[in-house]
């Protein structure tokens, strides 16, 4: 597969330089004889040639509109779900620049043409397009100079023939020509100008590609690819550094912040789901990734533990919940302090979607529970702190059912918080700012900032704020607080918060309060960094697909496809570790693939499919490292002592692929600056997915094992690299919560790939016509013994697993030698069986 795409890409590359000599050459001959016709000429043939190159800014446009929309065909959702499980594109986007940064170079290439065009009409054709080659000398002068550019002894060499091959066009112009018409001050004088003209659009070219490498190319690429002694040296420091994340975000220079990020932020007294699973990502990747690049960060879980739905829960618990007539019953004492926090939460959940289906069918049910919430704020808006202080000890009741949830709920979340490696420097939650709220708002009304709404709304707030911006109620009539505002702690830069898009006008009515206050600057560094919807989770109609769930049920999934992977049985110990991480890998990897807009279904419907989209095939590639490493431990200490003369000597022979793979190696530093600069982990993930790719294609051409060492360590290095780079993205975007675990040998048990073990069964068919084919090569025969011995090792595994082991390890550095072997064994078989068709068809003739 390596092969075809190379092959294609060199067919590509000349088909599009002979498609630029003929036209180019056919655009000079144009030139030319539109020359002999009667009318100015330079500046009509200048602007013909700037409309075709403003066509091509209407063909970007066509094509950028049309890539957008089957972007948003593959990544909108619709009724019944999302079109597209998952795609690994960015949504196409119009680059942000400033578009005069263009200007000088449009001048010199206006300029300059005209100024080639004045000298076409003065010289010959053939002068014009020798002398136009006089660019690439003023190109790599002015490369040198400007953007410290270093030529090779070739190219001083190239251009040095080229200026030879220029003074010999001038000098045949004058010396040689015998037409008595031709005015040779005007020859001599359009040889001039077109060589003034190429100064002009050298000029161009230069600035052109300062700006390119200013907006678009990598920093580490355009050093580390200049030059092939560069190429060693820049993957030696991503293969051994110990700190390479914070190493690479170090150069973009980022001034420090300090940044408040809320994140997370769940209801208590409800299972965690997957809409607060891809905030408790997204944001825990925001502080990681700040904290990096040397901003100070505040995380904070700001919980939502006070409203209207947990008085409803509270009355339905203390004077419903007695299992009649279908409703569920409330465990007793004794019985609730035997479940665990899990098995509470699950019961809580439960009980809020009857409590909540109650409220839909039962008025009297409604009213109750809402008069409850008011009794429960005032208690905490008046201070009261025994029960004789409170208007209810009904409400007394339901405060401490509140606070004993909330504790119940903080231990639950830690745990599954932990499972993906999530901490929190602050833990808060909104009944925490009941009073401070209701002061606010008293200020409020006293300063006239906020009027009564009609009585249909019953409520006082805010109106005449921003244009588009509704009104936004504060405080009902009744006296209940709505939760909008939040106390400025801490002396930030940035305050993000990491909710769903659906919040959206509660920021912009948060922004517009503060303004009205005088907090305009406040206001400023709100940061609402939204996100899509997972599809189909309401925990109200009881439809909430919570983690644990999901969890259990991706569970099963893997342990399936593990059953189906292994060649021997493993304890039960092993199989829940192994399950347990595939799931959260996955669960984890459905979420940060996506753009952070998306909304999507989530499903572990094919997602340990060894040929599809998902988190094994970056485990299956970085396993494959692995092995290789350990087949190689002697390169690989040798690759460590390497000094930086013996790197600067290194000439790496990767073929194309394996230079594709450094680039995307060295790639990184732009892919963890963009997500840096967007917030979103959706760039790193998707390279992943790429770079495991371009693994899998670089592999096979480039083998290690038994080549010389001049060849065996630049490739190891190249491997150790890639390595490098794809296990520090998995744990920093928390694919792997611990070190990425290589599935092919999981702590001393061992199973065959997939693919060795159909490649074993498919032997076992043709063994017997490969032993009795003449003319295989050394190699071959080589590995058709490892694979019998490894065949016959595997049906015997349980007695010689220790053998077994060493000789997978070995497979696994083979197996691409193995899969060339084949191709040969199978033209050796198709040429057998051709010769024996024409000898059939040889005896019926006879």
């Amino acid at each position: 597969m390596a092969r075809n795409e190379e092959g294609s890409d060199y067919i590509f590359l000349l088909i599009v330089a002979t498609f630029m000599v003929a036209t180019g050459s056919l655009n000079t001959l144009s030139a030319k004889w539109v020359d002999q016709l009667a009318f100015d000429h330079p500046v009509f043939q200048t602007i013909c040639m700037f409309f075709g190159e403003f066509c091509c800014l209407i063909v970007y446009l066509i094509m950028h509109f049309i890539r957008k929309r089957q972007w948003k065909m593959r990544n909108q959702f619709h009724e019944g779900g999302a079109v597209s499980d998952l795609d690994l594109e960015d949504e196409p986007k119009l680059p942000r620049f400033n578009p005069f940064i263009f200007l000088p170079p449009a001048c010199c290439d206006m300029l300059g043409t005209s100024i080639m065009y004045v000298g076409l009409n003065l010289t010959t054709a053939s002068s014009f397009q020798m002398l136009r080659g006089s660019v690439i000398i003023f190109t790599g002068l002015l490369s040198t100079a400007f953007l410290r550019a270093r030529l090779r002894g070739f190219k001083w060499l190239g251009m040095g023939l080229v200026a030879l091959g220029l003074l010999v066009v001038g000098l045949s112009d004058i010396e040689f020509d015998t037409n008595p018409n031709d005015d040779l001050n005007a020859i001599i004088t359009g040889n001039l100008l077109i060589v003034i003209a190429q100064i002009v659009v050298a000029i161009q070219m230069v600035s052109e590609q300062k700006f390119v490498l200013e907006y678009d190319v990598p920093p580490l690429l355009a050093v580390g690819l200049e030059e092939l002694e560069m190429l060693a040296q820049s993957l030696h420091r991503v293969a051994f550094s110990s700190n390479l994340i914070p190493e690479m975000l170090a150069k973009f220079g980022t001034k420090s912040k300090k940044l408040v990020i809320d994140f997370s932020s769940p209801n208590i007294a409800k299972t965690f789901h997957m809409g607060n699973l891809r905030s408790t990502l997204y944001g825990n990747f925001i502080q990681k990734i700040c904290r990096l690049a040397g901003h100070e960060v505040v995380s904070i879980n700001y919980l939502g533990d006070w409203g209207p739905q947990f008085s409803m829960l509270a009355f339905y618990w203390l004077a419903v919940m007695d299992g009649k007539e279908g409703r569920i019953k409330r465990p007793e004492p004794e019985e609730w302090i035997e479940m665990n926090e899990k098995k509470k939460v699950e019961l809580l959940t439960s009980s809020y979607a009857a409590a909540h289906r109650m409220s839909k069918l039962n008025a009297s049910f409604s009213a109750r529970s809402r008069q409850l919430f008011l009794e429960m704020e005032k208690i905490k808006i008046n201070g009261a702190d025994n029960e004789q202080n409170a208007s209810s000890s009904q409400a007394f009741e339901a405060l401490n059912l509140l606070k004993e949830w909330r504790e119940i709920s903080c231990t639950y979340l830690k745990v599954l918080y932990s499972r993906f490696g999530v901490n929190f420097d602050v833990w808060d939650g909104e009944s925490n700012y009941i009073l401070k709220g209701s002061k606010l708002v008293d200020e409020m009304i006293f300063e006239g900032k906020c009027v009564r709404f009609p009585a249909e709304d019953e409520c006082w707030g805010v109106v005449n704020l921003d244009p588009g911006l509704s009104k936004i109620p504060l405080r009902r009539i009744d006296g209940a607080n709505l939760y909008l505002n939040r106390q400025n702690k801490y002396n930030a830069d940035k305050y993000i918060y990491v909710v769903d898009k659906s919040q959206a006008n509660h920021f912009a009515h948060l922004r517009a309060l503060l303004k009205m206050r005088g907090d305009s600057d406040l206001a400023e560094k709100i940061i609402h960094h939204s996100y899509g919807k997972v599809i189909g989770l309401s925990t109200r109609e009881g439809k909430n697909d919570s983690v644990d769930y999901l969890i259990s049920e991706g569970n099963s999934e893997s342990d399936a496809y593990i059953k189906k992977s292994y060649t021997r049985k493993s304890t039960e110990e092993e199989k829940e570790f192994l399950c347990q991480l595939l799931t959260q890998n996955q669960l984890a990897f459905s979420i940060i693939c996506r753009a952070k807009h998306s909304d999507f279904n989530f499903s572990f419907k094919g997602a340990f499919l060894p040929e599809g989209t998902n988190s094994l095939i970056l485990l299956e590639k970085y396993s494959r490292l692995n092995s290789l490493e350990k087949a190689n431990l002697e390169h690989l200490e040798k690759l460590k002592n390497l000094s930086e003369i013996d790197l600067m000597k290194m000439q790496p022979e990767i073929g194309e692929n394996g230079r594709k793979l450094a680039r995307m190696i060295l790639e990184f530093d732009t892919v963890l600056n963009n997500s840096l600069q967007k917030m979103e982990p959706s760039p790193i993930a998707i390279h992943l997915v790429r770079l495991s790719n371009k693994i899998g294609q670089t592999l096979p051409s480039l083998r290690i094992l038994g080549e010389p060492l001049i060849n065996a360590l630049p490739r190891m290095l190249l491997f150790t690299a890639a390595k490098k780079v794809l296990g520090e993205g998995m744990k920093f975007t928390k694919m792997a919560n611990k070190k990425p675990t290589n599935i092919i040998t999981l702590e001393g048990k061992t199973r065959l790939p997939n693919r060795v073990q159909d490649i074993i069964i498919e032997m076992g068919t043709v063994i017997g016509n490969i032993q009795q084919t003449s003319g295989l090569s050394d190699v071959l025969q080589t590995s058709i013994r490892n694979f019998v011995a490894v065949d016959g090792i595997a049906q015997n595994s349980a007695q010689n697993l220790d053998k077994l082991a060493k000789q997978v390890e070995l497979m696994e550095t083979q197996t691409f030698e193995i899969e060339h072997s084949f191709e040969t064994v199978g033209k050796l078989l198709k040429q057998s069986e051709s010769l024996e068709k024409k000898k059939s068809l040889t005896n019926k003739h006879q």
